[in-house]
């Protein structure tokens, strides 16, 4: 019988060398493209996070309209009252710290006392120009006017003037309507705890 000689063991080993390294080279190039996808993803989302930011920069928003009507008795008196808000391009295009554009709102008030109206009035954020820095003041549009209370003088409100996109950025003021149909304008810090009514506007 013949026998064939084995095939030495180093022989053997040498054959499995290239399949090792076609392996190894395989897994690498594949953690070498999922990291090229991961980091083109990023780069692709990054660039259009931007772009967005970019076009709600350079679209002018709107502030939705309202009309809102109310009444209440108090000393004996029973007051309504009508406030409306509308955008009005006349006013202009406000720019925000953030540069995002708004155009500005007008404001009217009326209000009625025992079913005669001795008041009505539009405003615009130029009414409480002298209450606010320069430097914020031209970020500022005019947002809302809410019924606080009745008080001795005359029904009072209050308005807020400030950045569109934000509720941080504002300044209120207190609108204190005389009976004579005349109105009385205030830096209002803070809205009182005790309010007759607040109004919740839905855009």
């Amino acid at each position: 019988m013949i026998h064939e000689p084995s095939t030495p063991r180093w022989i053997r080993w040498a054959g499995m060398i290239p399949a090792a390294a076609v392996m190894l080279t395989f897994s690498s190039c594949s953690s070498c493209s999922k990291q090229e996808v991961e980091e083109t993803d990023y780069e692709t989302m990054r660039k259009e996070m931007i772009q967005q930011q970019r076009d709600e920069q350079h679209t002018v928003n709107r502030m939705g309209s309202f009309e809102f009507t109310d009444s209440l008795t108090e000393g004996g008196h029973r007051y309504q009252y009508t406030i409306q808000r509308m955008p009005d391009d006349s006013l202009g295009i406000v720019t925000d710290s953030e540069g995002f554009r708004t155009v500005d709102n007008a404001i009217v008030l009326k209000v009625k006392r025992d079913g005669a109206q001795f008041f009505s009035r539009r405003f615009t954020r130029q009414a409480f120009r002298a209450g606010i820095a320069k430097e914020e003041f031209q970020h500022y549009v005019l947002m809302n006017l809410v019924f606080d209370r009745i008080t001795p003088q005359g029904p009072k409100f209050v308005a807020s003037v400030g950045e569109a996109e934000t509720d941080e950025l504002f300044v209120q003021f207190a609108l204190t309507v005389g009976l004579d149909g005349s109105v009385e304008i205030t830096r209002h810090e803070m809205f009182e705890e005790d309010a007759i009514h607040r109004m919740e506007v839905k855009e």
